[in-house]
């Protein structure tokens, strides 16, 4: 008892001391339990991404290849380090070929990518921050090829802001699971499509988006915010303020024009988002060509019946004949209705007319097909009972003028405001009708009202551009010019945000390609959850 008084007394008369060491102590038994449930985490999924690692493979198939963009100056250069212990093991293990390119610039994904064929990749992972997976995206698109459009994209959250990665994995996920997740999204090999937004700047500047763009005050508070470090925890909430104490009011002057997204217009939005994992095969010839053959695997069918099928009058009917044929519009003569040129020979032609037939009437037509261009001279087959079914080609439809394009109505606003902010479907809430998400800001609010809405915006859980209180609409496609002040010394100068880089603030045309880019998606579940 003597012992328990005099430990009391030491902690009281040193209190200071004793505090000082609780605290510390509570700190690294928290450290400690944080680091061993991420240590339990990347043994669970190396576990799981083994299993892939150990599956047999034919002499048909043949490991995929994936090929990894690596930022190294990512989050101050721990981008490195954190990709290779919580993403890289997992790859490996899955008994994947990873081709790991480390940067060294800015813009290098780009060119890196617009020499990359579709044949020397199965897969295009990106380890790094937003500006990283911007400069992937961009270069995808950029490239005219089409088939190159459709190999699917993985990102590996290793940067500061991370946004895309927080919207496709979870917002309430700790940095090991999300990095974990985005591996292991690779290795099951399960698809989603995602919509982008295409910031067309004219004169072959053109930038892809998943998120969205930002102009006006807030956006340049956020800009401003690393300068007053010196504030500490405070610096969030002393650059609104710093803010508020410049210029009154930060307004700018813009000219937007955009049409009013509605059902019609934005037809064409896939119904599955998800897609099945693919299997590739493999032989030796394309080895040698390093070409790969892609698989789909099966899916199920879906059995509605599109509307247009629905009225088209199909036609019944069972033949005996001698001869089907089918031609292309390339084979046969100019017709005033495109369509398949679908022949069926006589039933019961005699030995003399069918031998005649063979070998002189068709060498004629062939012959003169040569020399005076294309003719209809179909190939015989002895074929007997076949019940076929054809359906009557439709009336052309007038390409010069769009009927769609002549009712969309464009709508000129000239505006004073604090902010513009565009968002594309990833970011916003499930609406039923797809399109931008386009918000105006207020034109003159009060220095009192920006910094609270400043504040607020920084206790989101969630990513997002603009204000609770902004003008909101949905649109097609905006055209935004704005009136930009004379460059003069102290004056700065105006930039957009678009995914967390800064663009310099050109007259844009922007325009939403929906479900344009394949993104692996996260579908496999711990055991465990992380901290």
């Amino acid at each position: 008892m003597a012992f328990v008084v005099k430990i009391g007394k030491t902690l009281r008369n040193h209190w200071k001391k004793s505090t000082f060491f609780t605290l510390l102590s509570i700190y690294g038994v928290k450290y400690g339990h944080d680091r061993y449930e991420e240590h339990l985490l990347r043994r669970i999924y190396c576990a799981e991404a083994k299993k892939y690692g150990e599956e047999k493979i034919t002499l048909t198939q043949r490991p995929r290849r994936v090929t990894v963009f690596l930022n190294p100056a990512a989050q101050a250069g721990k981008s490195r380090k954190l990709f290779e212990k919580n993403a890289a093991p997992i790859l490996y293990l899955a008994g994947m070929e990873v081709n790991v390119v480390k940067t060294e610039y800015e813009g290098q994904v780009k060119k890196f990518i617009s020499v990359l064929e579709s044949g020397e990749t199965d897969a295009i992972i990106v380890a790094g921050g937003d500006g990283t997976l911007l400069e992937a995206v961009t270069g995808i698109l950029r490239k005219d090829n089409k088939t190159f459009h459709n190999i699917p994209v993985g990102v590996i959250p290793v940067g500061y802001t991370n946004t895309f990665a927080r919207l496709l994995y979870g917002v309430d996920k700790g940095p090991v699971r999300m990095m974990a997740d985005a591996a292991m999204a690779v290795v099951k090999n399960v698809t989603k499509k995602v919509d982008v937004l295409k910031v067309d700047g004219g004169e072959g500047k053109t930038t892809f988006a998943l998120c969205g763009m930002e102009i006006g005050a807030y956006r340049d508070a956020e800009d401003r915010k690393s300068r007053y470090w010196y504030f500490g925890p405070l610096k969030s909430r002393w650059t609104y303020v710093s803010t508020a104490m410049k210029t009154w009011p930060p307004a700018m002057k813009a000219k937007v024009t955009y049409v009013e997204a509605t059902e019609e217009n934005m037809k064409g939005v896939g119904s599955e988002d998800v897609q099945l994992p693919k299997k590739t095969s493999w032989s030796f010839w394309n080895f040698l060509l390093r070409r790969p053959q892609e698989v789909q695997a099966e899916e199920p069918t879906d059995m509605k019946t599109d509307e247009k099928d629905e009225e088209e009058e199909r036609v019944d009917k069972e033949l005996s004949t001698v001869e089907l044929t089918l031609m292309s519009p390339n084979m046969t003569l100019e017709q005033d209705v495109p369509g398949i040129h679908f022949e069926v020979g006589p039933a019961d032609p005699s030995k003399t007319e069918l031998i005649s037939e063979g070998l002189y009437q068709k060498m004629i037509l062939i012959v003169t097909s040569f020399v005076t261009g294309p003719y209809d001279y179909p190939c015989s087959a002895l074929r007997h009972g076949f019940t076929v079914t054809e359906v009557q080609a439709e009336e052309p439809t007038d390409m010069k003028t769009d009927e769609k394009d002549e009712e969309e109505e464009r709508v000129d606003k000239e505006l004073s405001t604090v902010e513009l902010t565009l968002m594309s479907p990833n970011m916003t809430l499930e609406q039923d009708v797809p399109g931008i998400h386009f918000e105006v800001g207020p034109a003159d609010p009060s220095k009192t009202e920006l910094i609270s809405e400043g504040w607020k915006r920084m206790k989101r859980p969630y990513p997002k551009y603009g204000g609770d209180n902004n003008e909101q609409l949905l649109v097609k496609d905006v055209s935004i010019q704005l009136d930009l002040p004379e460059q003069k010394e102290g004056v700065p100068p105006v930039w957009y945000n678009i995914d967390g880089e800064s663009f310099e603030a050109i007259p844009v045309t922007v325009s939403l390609l929906q479900k344009k880019l394949n993104f692996f998606y996260p579908v496999y579940e711990p055991s465990i959850e992380s901290s």
